[in-house]
């Protein structure tokens, strides 16, 4: 009995620095959010842009690229440990709800990953759900591979990352406002590609980047220190029941 008080103690401990972390997340992401307001939206007309601003479309930010599903019947395709190919489906972003993704509830092989036309997306690429549901988001925080629900965006420069991940927020709703399909709406990669974005000076891109990256590091530090706690959780979990 004492024991296992000591361990519901530690659980709760956990418990409450989850909730801290999650806290501040929140935190941060209004403060990134309100700067990017501050520099982007108030105060911005799209017929009347700031010299140096521009209307262009995503597709020049960086290359847009699709993913793909290996077959499921095929078991040799499937890994069933953390050690295989990070593969993230729409599913695993809604169940995730965070900034950065690192890995979903399903891994490949290297044969999974050679059977299908999924391709490997550097650390740093904007992942956007295209279909059931349109509009979910996350950045890849190492290499990751997607299904066919993504158009994830590679980046040309690391400096808009930030500012693209923003817009795509504020804009989701719209872009989902022109999915097509006889089964469920979807995205087609032309047209994610062809929608109209306001492209900032690069100076002015460089100069919001240095003020948010420090911000959004912060997220990924507690975003992953959560991870490790909620495996702690898991670990006394399993004490709890010898």
């Amino acid at each position: 009995i004492t024991r296992q008080r000591e361990i519901v103690a530690e659980y709760e401990t956990l418990t409450n620095r989850i909730r801290l972390n999650e806290q501040m997340i929140a935190k941060l992401e209004a403060t990134a959010q309100a700067l990017y307001r501050k520099m982007f939206v108030d105060g911005i007309n799209k017929e009347n842009l700031p010299k140096g601003w521009r209307m262009g479309t995503l597709g020049e930010f960086g290359e847009i690229v699709s993913g793909a599903t290996p077959k499921t019947e095929i078991p040799e395709y499937w890994s069933n440990n953390n050690e295989g190919i990070a593969w993230i489906s729409p599913a695993d972003l809604s169940k995730q709800g965070t900034l950065y993704i690192a890995r979903g509830n399903k891994s490949i092989t290297k044969t999974g990953y050679k059977s299908c036309s999924t391709k490997m997306l550097p650390t740093g690429s904007i992942l956007f759900s295209s279909r059931a549901p349109i509009g979910l988001m996350a950045i890849a925080a190492n290499e990751v591979c997607t299904n066919q629900g993504f158009k994830s965006i590679v980046l040309e420069e690391d400096y808009i990352r930030e500012y693209l991940y923003l817009t795509l927020q504020k804009e989701k709703n719209i872009i989902a406002g022109e999915g097509f399909g006889s089964t469920f709406d979807e995205i087609s990669g032309q047209t994610f590609k062809s929608y109209s974005i306001t492209f900032p000076s690069k100076d002015t891109l460089k100069c919001f980047h240095e003020s948010v990256d420090p911000i959004f590091h912060s997220i990924a530090i507690r975003q992953k220190e959560n991870e490790k706690l909620t495996e702690l959780q898991s670990l006394l979990l399993a004490k709890m029941g010898k």
